[in-house]
């Protein structure tokens, strides 16, 4: 009975141990690695995009777009009007606000809307 108990203890150490693996490609403190994809140290976002289909990767839409400030900190982030396919505008925009100890003070919301405008 004890023999048994170490034997399918060994066995799950075996599997335990054998599931664990590295994650491929090269990279340092610099740099960092998400799904085997190398991105540079402080990489900023650039756009949210919808996608068509997971299979084809075919960007559909842009959902948001990102700006920054000389501080690096998000300014704007706006998101396209699409119209049969094809960017017309902005359908609206936030603006960050940030205090002089760089913490995020505010975000005003701007909303474009057909009679007014924004």
């Amino acid at each position: 009975m004890k023999t048994s108990k170490i034997l399918i203890l060994f066995i799950l150490s075996v599997f335990l141990f054998s599931g664990c693996q590295k994650n491929s490609g090269d990279w340092d403190d610099s740099n960092y690695l998400i799904n085997d994809v190398l991105y540079p140290k402080n990489a900023k976002l650039k756009q949210v995009s919808g996608i068509e289909s997971i299979k084809s990767g075919k960007v559909r839409s842009v959902v948001a777009e990102y700006e920054y400030d000389e501080l690096g900190r998000i300014s704007k982030v706006s998101q396209p009007w699409y119209e049969t396919g094809n960017v017309i505008g902005v359908m609206s925009y936030d603006i960050y606000t940030y205090n002089d100890n760089s913490q995020l003070e505010k975000i005003m919301h701007y909303f474009y809307n057909l009679n007014a405008g924004f």
